[in-house]
């Protein structure tokens, strides 16, 4: 059957032929000396002895649904194994060939494939490096860097993903605080550069340790702490007050991170013009398609469900607390007159002291006219707003008719006066 299979593809014969198992791929590997058809062999040999090792046993029982020990029976899965399986997506992402894309399947599922996703949306408890080079066991200690729990190599060029696992998982969904994940994206950094890995790797999808086409090591069972992985990695550059990686360098979690600064300092000025009664919906879709313009820009983007995630937790911070007497209260609080004046101490000289004075009371006058536009919205008077801020009414005239001047020509006097009118000015 196979003397005649020589310079051809041999999956699709057999597959043509009907006779794609795993005595005949083996068969044909062992006549088979093209390098990428054996790849493509070793592939699917893969895949069929991990179909014949997790294939359901007992057809009867209508509950089992998935792999892990949540929801499987224990002694299914490899001890070796059992960390890594347990805290999978349930329907994680996976491929055979990343080529073709991914495809969303059950646990169980996934485990047939080369490729899976690691970490779910929700939580992360795995590290993975992309090391492209030649990584045996003594890696590792050349570099200086923490010993991975588990390699997972690829046999024909040696190149491998080296996965670290947590003692304690770290969110990153709307609800959870930032600092964990900062601290756990300038550790992922730090490892990446030690390494020498792809600072590319986009951290979605990771070499499948269980199967065949691998060579997996398993070196320890140490569950590591973000501070047990900082001992190793100098983290100086990083922790730098100043530091943070521009949108083309923002890679692995560090893009997480990147996005909500980029979002939440945008956001602290946008909403000053956005701001309106029942304007909610409005505002987070607004959020959302910065986020997602943010996003565009990383080398690797970010899937969508952590885009939305991020998008929704800024815009339900910004919205509750920077409303207008959030803002006046910053204000009042930000720029008091002690404040103002060390400010001016600082300058290097008189003429950089008027500078930065000036500077600074320009940015509490373009504040208090964004509230007191906001104000008008809300339906208050000038009198009213003019009560509130501390100014004068005749200066919150001013501040509004300046406003529509500049959104209307000059000339346009009725529009103009129409303007004053619906917010309470005198003609």
């Amino acid at each position: 059957m196979f003397a005649d299979l020589t310079k051809k593809d041999w999956i699709s014969i057999l597959k043509r032929n009907n006779a794609l198992t795993r005595e005949n791929v083996r068969r044909a590997l062992k006549n088979c000396d093209d390098e990428h058809q054996r790849l493509a062999l070793q592939t699917e040999m893969g895949r069929l002895n991990a179909n014949a090792k997790y294939s359901t046993s007992t057809k009867g029982n209508k509950t089992q649904k998935g792999f892990g020990t949540r929801n499987q029976r224990v002694e299914e899965i490899p001890p070796e194994y059992r960390f890594f399986v347990d805290h999978l997506p349930y329907k994680p992402y996976c491929t055979d060939d990343l080529t073709t894309g991914l495809q969303v399947r059950p646990t169980q599922q996934a485990l047939t494939h080369a490729y899976l996703q690691f970490n779910s949306p929700a939580m992360v408890w795995t590290l993975a490096q992309d090391i492209d080079r030649d990584v045996d066991r003594d890696y590792f200690s050349r570099h200086k860097a923490p010993q991975p729990n588990c390699i997972v190599r690829n046999r024909v060029n040696n190149h491998a993903h080296a996965l670290y696992f947590l003692s304690a998982g770290v969110c990153r969904t709307s609800a959870a605080k930032l600092k964990p994940l900062r601290y756990l994206a300038v550790i992922e950094g730090a490892l990446c550069r030690q390494l020498e890995a792809d600072p590319g790797f986009s951290g979605l999808i990771t070499k499948n340790p269980l199967h065949d086409i691998w060579e997996t090591w398993n070196l320890h069972d140490r569950l590591y702490s973000l501070g047990d992985l900082a001992e190793y990695l100098d983290l100086s550059a990083a922790n730098a007050k100043d530091y943070r990686a521009t949108l083309k360098e923002a890679h692995g979690l560090g893009r997480n991170v990147t996005m909500f600064d980029e979002g939440r300092i945008w956001a602290y000025q946008a909403i000053r013009e956005h701001w309106a009664p029942n304007g909610l919906d409005r505002w987070a879709k607004l959020i959302l398609e910065r986020l997602e313009g943010i996003n565009g820009q990383f080398q690797a983007p970010l899937p969508f469900s952590e885009v939305k995630a991020t998008a929704k937790s800024i815009s339900k911070w910004t919205w509750v607390n920077m409303t207008p007497g959030g803002l006046q209260e910053l204000i009042q609080r930000t720029h008091t007159s002690g404040l103002q004046a060390e400010r001016g101490r600082k300058a290097t000289n008189q003429a950089e002291a008027g500078i930065a004075s000036g500077e600074a009371r320009r940015r509490s006058r373009e504040q208090e006219r964004a509230t007191a536009r906001i104000m008008v919205a809300q339906g208050k008077s000038t009198r009213q707003i003019g009560a509130e801020i501390g100014v004068d009414q005749s200066t919150v005239v001013r501040w509004l008719a300046d406003q529509v001047m500049h959104e209307r020509p000059i000339s346009d006097n009725s529009r103009l006066r129409a303007a004053q009118r619906s917010a309470g000015c005198p003609e």
